[in-house]
């Protein structure tokens, strides 16, 4: 059901805040692995390669990798297996954009809601039915 937003609240709930918090940390050792295979395709040093991606997107490391892959002439299969990771790695990345990026509140009734894209307030798929308890 939507809800009118004339007033913004920080969710009191301190299991969803850590899994927020969780969720950033995790995606940051995916971003660096990313590096890390730039690093190991490039042939650069550790230091090399973070200074080489530094400021980078995610998608533009992603993007680098599979140009250096490339160069190194792989057969089909190997492609299509990077292809893989690489589609699972922009999978997360935008699941963590979705939730790092939204606008999350809570009703007076202590209902956790986020914004649509519709510009419309709404409860959370991570916060209705069974597993709200959790968080």
């Amino acid at each position: 059901m939507p809800h009118s937003m004339d007033k913004l609240a920080i969710p009191a709930r301190p299991g969803l805040t850590e899994a927020l918090g969780r969720l950033a940390i995790a995606h940051t050792h995916l971003e660096l692995i990313l590096r890390y295979v730039v690093k190991t395709l490039s042939e650069l040093s550790v230091n090399n390669a973070l200074d080489a991606t530094s400021g980078d997107s995610t998608s533009e490391v992603r993007r680098r990798i599979k140009k250096l892959f490339k160069e190194k002439k792989p057969v089909p299969s190997e492609e299509a297996q990077l292809d893989s990771l690489l589609g699972a790695a922009r999978r997360l990345s935008e699941k963590r954009n979705a939730f790092l990026h939204s606008a999350w509140s809570q009703t007076e009734a202590g209902e956790i809601i986020l914004k649509q894209e519709d510009h419309q307030w709404g409860g959370s798929s991570i916060t209705s039915g069974s597993r709200s308890s959790h968080y």
